[in-house]
């Protein structure tokens, strides 16, 4: 058995996957706030991008196009 193994077994390992799964909810809750409080100005761009995803999407899907968009 690894050295890498045994220590994922341990309670140290444990405590230390949980309060990492803590943090990234944190992280994420904390992301989701600032999203919301950007300016419309953010938003327009973001909605641009998107439609810009879009068309490379159709452009990937092929003869598929009509279903993407």
């Amino acid at each position: 058995m690894t050295s890498t193994q045994t220590y994922r077994r341990t309670e140290t390992y444990r405590i230390h996957r949980q309060t990492r799964r803590q943090m990234d909810t944190l992280a994420d809750r904390h992301l989701h706030t600032e999203r919301r409080t950007q300016t419309n100005r953010h938003r327009q761009t973001d909605i641009q991008k998107h439609t810009h995803r879009q068309i490379h999407a159709c452009r990937h899907a092929g003869r598929h196009r009509q279903t993407h968009c």
